[in-house]
């Protein structure tokens, strides 16, 4: 009762499973949450607490991947057998098939997260509010695969039982201080204007072993560390209390990370030892109107979206991943929401959207081949 990965040998699509391989699969997390609230003359404290952690554990089957990247090597692999006591002579040296082989991934993680912010009250033109932030992230990762011990199989081809065996540690501290202020103006407008600013630290060891880590097996230490600003500007016009048409202007951020080493060879080149942060400018124009004594409210908005340093998971075909800032993006869209309370505590709701999203660079390894055939996943 768990995952595929591929389910036909190659060349054949027909449902074939040479092995059955058992694969669990286990996800248990605990979240814990406070929330504290004081009320001044004129503001309001507001302390949110939040910790969780989370274990999974899965094994996958292995069985035709391995038969089909392993014996691409050195042959077809449609040729390669899967029993681990069939043979194959192949570039002059005979080879034991593989037999069945699976991989397990132990994940564990864990985040704490504090926040507090000062926020006015009342129904004075001038509306503030302040605050920080602060979590610490951590998590680690145990990736690994052998094969039985034998004189035949994986281990007489190679010597060891060993096709993978990585871990790796990952922690990541982020820190921010952010204020928003909004004012109203004559004739029904109002005005906001918002800042956030951000840093991050993160670091990651890995030590990786095995046929598939070539012989690396020092750990590898990746750092990466960014800060900036995300500013907000917002402009409204609120003639009555069932109609707010705005203008929004905005910005946002992903943190970037560090990318665990890849062994060269098989793979061509090295991976960067850090993505950076992508970030995306947003445009926004929109309105929310209530009618028939507000039984009634249609709220819509249309956007625009520059995306800039697009985190993109890159796959070479030598088997190994990692993250690249991938160029930029271009997202435009339209919302539409209709609310209708038919009676007391029943609601009949209908959401529409259109979004168009497109890659406006290049990046061949990740399949982003060009602008107008390549739409953004």
């Amino acid at each position: 009762n768990g995952p595929n990965t591929i389910d036909s040998p190659p060349l054949n699509e027909v449902h074939y499973q040479p092995f059955d391989v058992s694969e669990p699969f286990e996800d248990k997390f605990d979240l814990y949450t406070l929330t504290g609230k004081y009320n001044f003359d004129s503001f309001q404290l507001v302390s949110a607490s939040a910790y969780w952690d989370r274990q999974q554990n899965q094994t996958q089957d292995i069985s035709e991947a391995m038969q089909d990247y392993i014996g691409g090597f050195f042959g077809p692999p449609a040729s390669w057998p899967f029993s681990s006591t069939g043979t194959v002579t192949e570039a002059g040296n005979t080879w034991f098939g593989l037999g069945a082989g699976t991989i397990t991934e132990d994940d564990y993680t864990r985040q704490f997260s504090e926040e507090l912010r000062l926020a006015s009250t009342g129904n004075d033109p001038l509306q503030w509010l302040i605050g920080g932030y602060y979590s610490s992230f951590g998590a680690t990762s145990h990736v690994y695969s052998f094969y039985p011990v034998a004189a035949n199989g994986f281990d007489a081809d190679f010597g060891t039982t060993n096709l993978a065996d990585n871990h790796r540690k990952v922690d990541i501290d982020q820190y921010a201080a952010f204020g928003e202020v909004s004012y109203l103006l004559p004739d029904h407008f109002k005005a906001s204007l918002g800042a956030r600013y951000y840093q991050y630290h993160s670091n990651s060891v890995t030590s990786v072993s095995g046929v598939s880590a070539n012989g690396t097996s020092n750990p590898l230490v990746g750092l990466a560390q960014n800060s900036g600003v995300t500013p907000k500007l917002d402009l409204a016009y609120i003639p009555d209390d069932n109609t707010t048409v705005y203008a929004t202007m905005s910005k946002g951020f992903r943190p970037g990370g560090p990318n665990s080493p890849i062994p060269v060879p098989p793979c061509p080149s090295a991976a960067p030892t850090q993505f950076g942060p992508d970030s995306v400018w947003n445009y926004e124009l929109g309105e929310k109107l209530r009618f028939f004594d507000s039984r009634v409210s249609v709220n819509g908005a249309i956007y625009y979206e520059d995306w800039t340093g697009v985190q993109q998971q890159v796959a070479p075909k030598c088997g190994f991943k990692f993250t690249a800032n991938a160029g930029k993006a271009t997202v435009y869209g339209a919302e539409l929401e209709v609310a209708v309370v038919l009676v007391p505590g029943f609601v009949l709701s209908q959401n529409a959207g259109y979004t168009h999203a497109t890659n406006s660079t290049t990046l061949p390894a990740a399949g982003v081949v060009d602008r107008k055939s390549t739409r953004l996943n």
